[in-house]
């Protein structure tokens, strides 16, 4: 049965109680299994359904009563309320206590839609994961009907009258300050702005027949019903509905706010315990109070007034409830000043399914409590409110001392408190009730028991604890209600992250809660796993829980242990110290064991560095600490920091090998010895967002060495911007830009690989001060000016080391460098005759273009002017005396575009479905000239001292064809097929690099690399499962085709995919052929595969072949992996353990060795 369905069977015209037992003793004369199941068949230990049945002659009676007030009514045409005709419906902002328009988007999310009319009425049914946003406020729910009828209104507007009725519904976060959550809600908005529906199946169907949608009409009939009442100063016998949104409407005007309507017709008042009592472990609905819908705001207790037990003639309860004070029952409490809200800004909100009353609410005073009395807050069972027990059998002592119960056979003690914000659920076979002392008589206590006639409870045997938030079992507990203390022994305790889909096990020989959100655990094992003998699991003399919100307002637990040993399966890894965190985020990140037949076994790990310390991680912090050992390499520790607040962010990076006596193995070169050094690096950026639009960046970069991070860490030096120890200041504004930039370099080699090969050297600025514009606009927008200077006081540092120190053979360093491996870095520099000491700079750079349309054409013509000034003359480096460098520019650009739609194309095999072909043409031209030219002057910044000059021409056309997919009710438009292609020629005057790949710059031409050459790169998406990707490049002054690459990409199931590429890169022989697929092979196994042959002329075969199969285990990944890579002559056979599913799973750093990076 669900939660709709067990809500529904309980009928709102009986009376409910909770009564325990009889109120009879038990006639022990009769065996307890027969007496069992006699009062079971009573009533007894079950939630009791009481109702007066009519004798056959009242029904007669009242049969004939009610036809004859029927006909009464229709002769005489008196309305009763609940018996009213609809009113009309075509004009509904008319009505007396219809919505205020507003004029606010509305936003609809979900799964599946369907949509139908009744007459010019649209109907919606939103199916899964449903997303309501209006305005500020949004909602979440299950599913939900929506009904929309539009109205034309004064000044020509359209309004959309919009009911939203909400299955378990829920707060959207972050949408706004109010919000509110039910079971069953109703949203009503009326709205000038526009609607958007986002959903993956849309679909034409009438889903009237749901049950769903026929609750939601009903409660549009009556919401229908009650706005329609005439607005009176005084009501008489007015309906509950009529005067919720009366009430809702005058709270809404007075205040601003929204309203929460809440009835309670099909929910009795009665309180019932959180549990079933057919199935102790199935959850039902709890009975709600009088109470509104919860509100992002704190809730107070009413002082004096609480609603009596419904009888059959009872009626439910309506409360105006305000969004910045607690709710009056059953009266609104006097207007309290609040905050202005434009009323605008607000839908309406009512709750759930109201039926049609027409009776005045029913209330009983009760004595006023005294603060003490309350439920405190931290209560871990609550002094006020009511004890039910279930049982077999029960012996029960009076006596003057210690007044007890015994209570044996399937025992249940359920707490709830008097408001509705607490209950417990305590089980087990057999139970002790100890009892206040009082002087009243105890044999009628339980036919009722209070919960402050309890002071203490103990449980024995099979004993299952549960709040709906966590769960305990044990064979022994004792809950005492004076101290507020409990003890569990033997105790595994169970919570589970909703957010973050992970459980938390904890096993100790004894857990005492010391409050109802702490808890400590003696000789205790923490673990996700719920394996007696979990995976892994960390064990401690004592673990403290404590239960606290997050940011999101979800509950938590936060651990600290002490005296701690980290476990996988029943081995210990270490011992000692003390950890803290979340309990959610396990402490360990990743480990790793592989055998390297270059390096030996190697071990590595990664730990949360907070939870290490025993600190609790600050938001928006990260930190991972690495301890390893590398085979030959030795141990090694590393740390990862990354921080992103408000003002401020950055990354930290550090590693460090205490004793290395392995060998450096990089990409077929010499290997490079190690003789016990220590070696390591560290890599720091900051940013900081000051006031005022400054901004402060600060970067740090060491190396030992110069094959440390190419061994250890090849991204770094690959693919990372180049290692600088800097710090650089901006301020932007709009389009202007002023900065300070310095930076010293530490390290005497180079570490970046590309500045190795293109440079030699790095560039040290001591400083640079700029000042940039982009995009300014004049002349009324006729005119755009981009400006650009900087003044540099700079010097180029080579390295002092050799290629040889890198392990570079005397050919490949005469292929790479041009030099022989024995003569180092700066001395080749020196030899070129450049400057090594500081070198002043001026260069200022100025642009002006012209944007203008002529027809579909979109013309923009440019001019560029520059001078760059050295206090040098390079006579020695180029034997040009010049030290004043003018370089000028002019060019057009030229775009356009063309499209037609050809509607009579459909083909399944070529799953085509009508298309749209877009045509781009473009052409740039540019002319430049300069008095120095590039090969003259020592390179310090590429795009300052590389500038090309003569003429340089690009012609590019981009053919798109555009199709449809997805069949009716989900066309989509998909890029099926695109071909983009560029003809570049340049002038003579150009010098083309044959060393370098060609590559055209439309922005910059000044930056372009190449001669006359050819490029064309396509994209083509031959189904949703089938994609290939292609491009070459001919050159026409080398006539050959200097590089080309294509690509398939195959996803033949959900479980199975696979890819093939080739490449071939002419100037560095690089012919790669690689292949590999992913396989799911069942719901526990993952399996990928990855080769990589080489067919240059200096290769043999195979580059390298990576194998990796996954087995995913309770909360863990445990991967097995085998790598092959002949570049390095290397064999790497390792195992990985990953946590899945936890905050944080993030690795800092590539894990050593080839299979494992």
């Amino acid at each position: 049965m669900n939660r709709c369905q067990r809500h529904q069977t309980i009928n709102p015209k009986i009376a409910v109680s909770i009564n325990p037992i009889s109120q009879c003793w038990p006639d022990i004369t009769k065996p307890l299994d027969a007496y069992a199941r006699d009062q079971m068949g009573k009533g007894i230990n079950r939630i009791r359904m009481s109702q007066t049945k009519p004798t056959r002659v009242l029904r007669v009676v009242s049969d004939a009563v009610l036809l004859l007030l029927v006909a009464l009514i229709a002769i005489t045409g008196v309305m009763l309320p609940g018996l009213q005709a609809q009113p009309t419906v075509n004009t509904i902002a008319d009505l007396p206590l219809a919505d205020p328009v507003i004029d606010s988007d509305a936003q609809f999310t979900a799964t599946r839609t369907s949509v139908w009319y009744d007459g010019v009425i649209q109907y919606m049914f939103l199916k899964r994961d449903v997303r309501i946003g209006v305005g500020t406020y949004g909602f979440r729910a299950d599913n939900a009907v929506i009904r929309i009828q539009r109205e034309s209104i004064a000044g020509g507007r359209e309004v959309r009258h919009m009911w939203m009725y909400l299955d378990n519904a829920q707060p959207l976060l972050g949408r706004g300050p109010t919000s509110a959550a039910a079971p069953r809600l109703l949203v009503t908005v009326s709205t000038t702005g526009k609607v958007d529906l986002s959903t993956d199946l849309m679909e034409q169907v009438d889903r009237s027949s749901l049950d769903l949608t026929a609750d939601a009409k009903r409660r549009f009939i009556t919401h229908l019903t009650a706005i329609s009442q005439p607005k009176s100063d005084v009501v008489i016998n007015e309906s509950t509905e009529s005067r919720a949104a009366r009430m809702a409407r005058e709270s809404s005007a007075a205040s601003g706010g929204p309203t929460i309507v809440v009835d309670t017709t099909d929910q009795p008042l009665q309180l019932q315990t959180p549990y079933s009592a057919d199935d102790p472990t199935a959850p039902v609905v709890k009975q709600q109070l009088p109470a509104p819908v919860a509100l992002n705001q704190p809730t107070e207790k009413p002082q004096s007034q609480t609603p009596s037990t419904p009888t059959p003639s009872s009626e439910p309860v309506t409360m105006d409830v305000k969004p910045d004070q607690p709710a009056a029952m059953p009266e609104p409490a006097k207007p309290q000043p609040k905050p202005v809200v434009k009323p605008a800004e607000q839908p309406v909100v009512s709750t759930p399914d109201e039926a049609e009353p027409t009776k005045p609410v029913q209330v009983t005073e009760l004595p006023e409590q005294t603060p003490a009395a309350t439920s405190p807050i931290n209560n871990i069972l609550p002094p006020v409110g009511t004890v039910s027990l279930t049982f077999d059998e029960m012996i029960v002592d009076l006596g003057k001392e210690q007044p007890y119960a015994v209570l044996m056979g399937k025992v249940g003690v359920m707490y709830v408190d008097r408001s509705g914000q607490l209950a417990m659920s305590l089980r087990a076979d057999q139970a002790v009730i100890f009892l206040r002392k009082k002087d009243k008589d105890y044999e009628q206590v339980f036919s009722r028991l209070n919960a402050e006639d309890v002071v203490g409870v103990y449980l024995e045997d099979n004993v299952q604890v549960t709040n709906g938030e966590y769960n305990i079992r044990a064979p022994r507990a004792y809950y005492d209600t004076q101290q507020n203390k409990a003890v569990v022994l033997d105790a595994v305790m169970y919570t589970w992250s909703v957010r973050k889909q992970v459980p938390l096990y904890v096993r100790a020989e004894k857990i005492m809660q010391l409050s109802k959100t702490q808890w400590q655990a003696n000789q205790a094992v923490l673990t996700t796993s719920e394996f007696a003998q979990p995976h892994f699991s960390i064990a401690a003399r004592t673990i403290t829980l404590t239960q606290q919100p997050d940011k999101n307002g979800e509950n938590e637990y936060r651990y600290t242990a002490r005296d701690v040993g980290v476990k996988w399966g029943g081995a210990k890894l270490f011992g000692g110290g003390k950890l803290s965190g979340k309990v959610q985020e396990m402490p360990l990140r990743s480990m790793a064991m592989s055998f390297s037949q270059n390096n030996g076994p190697t071990i590595q790990t990664t730990w949360d560095t907070f939870m290490l310390l025993g600190r609790e991680k600050p938001d928006g912090v990260d930190s991972t600490a690495s301890f390893d050992y590398l085979g030959e390499h030795g141990p090694g520790i590393g740390l990862d920091l990354t921080y992103d607040k408000i003002n401020m962010l950055g990354e930290h990076k550090a590693y460090m090998l205490a004793y290395d006596t392995g060998e450096d193995e990089i990409g077929g070169r010499d290997d490079v010895e190690q003789n016990g050094e220590v070696r390591g690096f560290y890599r720091g950026q900051h940013r900081s967002f000051l006031d005022d639009n400054w901004e402060l960046s600060l970067e740090f970069g060491y190396s030992s060495d110069e094959t440390f991070l190419e061994e250890m860490f090849r991204e770094e030096v690959e693919n990372e911007k180049p290692y600088e120890t800097s710090l650089y200041l901006k301020k932007q504004q709009d389009q202007t830009l002023m900065s300070f930039y310095a930076n010293y370099e530490l390290n005497e080699f180079t570490i970046n690989s590309q500045q190795l090969q293109y440079q030699g050297y790095t560039v040290e600025k001591l400083p640079e001060l700029g000042f940039h514009s982009i995009g300014e606009s004049l002349f009324d927008n006729n005119l755009t000016y981009y400006g650009s200077t900087t003044a540099s006081y700079m010097r180029a540092q080579p390295g002092k080391d050799k290629p040889s120190d890198r392990g570079f053979t005397n050919a490949q360093s005469m292929l790479l460098f041009g030099r022989p491996n024995t003569v180092s870095f700066e001395s080749a520099y020196n030899a070129t005759g450049a400057p090594s000491d500081f070198v002043l700079r001026l260069d200022t750079r100025h642009e002006i273009q012209a944007p203008m349309k002529v027809g579909s054409i979109d013309l923009v013509p440019y001019a560029v002017g520059r001078v760059t000034a050295y206090d040098n003359d390079f006579d020695a480096y180029s034997g040009n005396d010049d030290n004043v460098r003018l370089w000028g520019s002019v060019g057009l650009r030229a775009h356009t575009q063309f499209n037609k739609t050809i509607s009579d194309v459909d083909s399944r095999l070529l799953d085509l479905h009508n298309i749209r072909h877009i045509i781009e043409p473009s052409v740039d031209v540019s002319f430049s000239d300069t008095t120095i030219e590039s090969i003259d002057l020592p390179v310090y910044d590429y795009d300052v001292e590389a500038l090309r000059d003569g003429m340089t021409l690009s012609i590019g056309l981009r053919n798109t064809f555009q199709t449809q997919r997805g069949g009716p009710g989900r066309w989509r438009t998909v890029d099926w097929l695109t071909v983009d292609s560029h003809y570049v020629v340049s002038s003579d005057d150009a010098e083309p690099n044959p060393n370098s790949l060609a590559h055209y710059f439309g922005y910059r031409p000044e930056y372009t690399r190449g001669g006359e050459y050819f490029h064309t790169a396509i994209a083509w998406m031959i189904s949703d499962s089938l994609a290939s990707m292609s491009e070459f490049t001919y050159d026409f002054d080398q006539d050959m085709v200097t590089q080309w690459r294509t690509g398939l990409s195959l996803e033949h199931s959900p479980v199975l995919t696979s890819f093939v590429d080739y490449q071939e890169i002419d100037i560095l022989d690089t012919r790669l052929l690689t292949y590999g697929f992913s396989y799911r092979l069942t719901s526990k196994y993952f399996m990928s595969f990855e080769h990589r042959l080489d067919f240059s002329n200096t290769s043999e075969d195979q580059r390298y072949i990576d194998v990796t199969l996954v087995r995913e285990l309770p909360r863990w990944n445990l991967i097995g992996l085998y790598s092959f890579d002949e570049t390095d002559g290397d064999h790497t056979f390792g195992i990985m353990l990953m946590p899945m599913g936890l905050s944080g799973s993030r690795y800092g750093r590539p894990l050593f060795g080839s299979a494992l990076r």
